[in-house]
């Protein structure tokens, strides 16, 4: 039965790739990759039942047989080549965002968060979305709080390039919990507040769909425990190191 399944599976792949190859028509633009290890980044001029015609990047034109090929990624909305290596950005369209970091208070507290982004992008300065995020806090020696929140965010791509810097705005509401196991946080609740962050980063364009991106960002949350009764209030500011896959 697995075996039965792979074959289903590898079947259902290749048709996915000859598929592609169908659909691809004059003016599509796409990264064609051939036998050999042949690859070209072009658009398509014309093509027949059998071959097809790419004008590549440096307006050169190849004409190869469909059976050449062994898969085609296709450009989707907003996506454009950035780099003479044929690398691509995408500046409308749908996107999303996963990253998680690391930080510290200027007194040395650490923090961690994980974060999930998804959102818009009207054109190359200017996209807006939305997300949630965890971050675990450390204040002090024993007291610490994990916040989990949801926030706005508003971005956009400064230049262009292989290397893509960005600005992000980020504000929104987190909600505190404490982290239980900890000597002063063992019969304590939390209370959130504001949460907001701003910063820069980088997206490393990429011939795939999917990116890293590098981040710092000054994180700013507001939160009350009641630690043993007593309500404590912090107002958290954070530098964040931020590393992320963006789609």
């Amino acid at each position: 039965m697995p075996a039965r399944i792979s074959l289903l599976l590898c079947g259902i792949t290749l048709a996915t790739l000859v598929h592609a190859q169908t659909l691809m028509e004059v003016g599509d633009r796409g990264v064609f990759h051939l036998l050999k290890g042949v690859e070209i980044v072009g658009q398509v001029t014309a093509h027949t039942e059998s071959t097809i015609t790419v004008r590549s990047l440096a307006d050169d034109e190849f004409t190869f047989k469909r059976s050449s090929i062994i898969w085609i990624r296709k450009f989707s909305e907003g996506e454009r080549v950035v780099s003479k290596t044929g690398r691509i950005a995408k500046f409308k369209g749908l996107y999303g965002n996963l990253s998680s970091g690391f930080g510290f208070s200027a007194a040395g507290n650490p923090s961690q968060h994980y974060s999930a982004t998804l959102g818009y992008k009207f054109r190359r300065a200017l996209a807006v979305g939305g997300g949630g995020n965890i971050y675990l806090h450390q204040v002090g020696v024993d007291d610490g709080f994990v916040s989990i929140g949801m926030y706005g965010e508003i971005m956009g791509y400064l230049s262009e390039g292989y290397i893509l810097p960005y600005y992000v705005g980020r504000l929104g509401y987190g909600s505190a919990i404490t982290i239980e196991g900890t000597p002063n946080n063992t019969e304590s609740s939390g209370l959130g507040g504001l949460h907001a962050a701003y910063g820069m980063g980088v997206e490393f364009a990429s011939k795939q769909r999917v990116r890293t991106t590098i981040e710092i960002t000054q994180v700013y949350q507001r939160a009350r425990l009641d630690l043993a009764a007593t309500p404590q209030f912090y107002q958290l500011n954070r530098t964040m190191f931020t590393i992320g896959l963006a789609f």
